[in-house]
């Protein structure tokens, strides 16, 4: 009777290891593919954040005053107080142009792209108004499969501009899986 008992105690306990490595094993496989997930995700909309903030120091062809180029990032600053170009044009019509240049060499969208869609806004964060239209390209209809990824960059005005307003620079960007 023994010999029974101690044999049937010593198969209850491989199956109960057997079953823990089983668990164990399952866990360390989920938790490695939502993981990997979070990561792509994670990485993509970093490389949006780096795209906002490689956009802010790019060189504009408005100057003021005259002989003094303003970068994005001063522009928007510009175009909030509304001051003009020493070419007389506006400096939120040449901050528009600009970033409608720079999305659309940079986000190519269109049926044979990875890109589906993209939208820029720049808003004041008080009250969400807008600074400029929003640059949009493509359908966000056709991203119903897709992956949504945003990020935003905040620039200060507080200093430069004479209604020491942030305002805030959002990038929505729709990838086809």
């Amino acid at each position: 009777m023994d010999k029974v008992r101690k044999k049937a105690q010593e198969e209850i306990v491989g199956f109960v290891i057997i079953v823990v490595l089983v668990a164990v094993i399952t866990i360390i496989f989920l938790g490695i593919s939502l993981r990997n997930g979070n990561n792509q995700k994670s990485l993509e909309s970093e490389q949006i954040a780096s795209f906002l903030s490689a956009v802010g120091e790019v060189t504009t062809n408005c100057t003021i005053p005259e002989n003094s180029p303003k970068t994005i990032s001063q522009l928007i600053v510009r175009c909030s107080d509304g001051d003009i170009c020493s070419d007389e044009i506006s400096s939120c019509k040449v901050l528009e142009e600009n970033l409608k240049g720079m999305l659309d060499s940079s986000y190519l969208v269109g049926q044979d792209s990875f890109v589906r869609y993209y939208n820029l806004s720049a808003y004041y964060y008080s009250d969400k108004k807008p600074l400029i239209n929003p640059l949009v390209n493509g359908n966000l209809d056709s991203c119903a499969n897709g992956r949504k990824l945003v990020n935003n960059r905040p620039f200060t005005s507080t200093g430069i501009s004479s209604n020491n307003e942030q305002i805030i620079m959002e990038l929505e960007v729709c990838y086809n899986d």
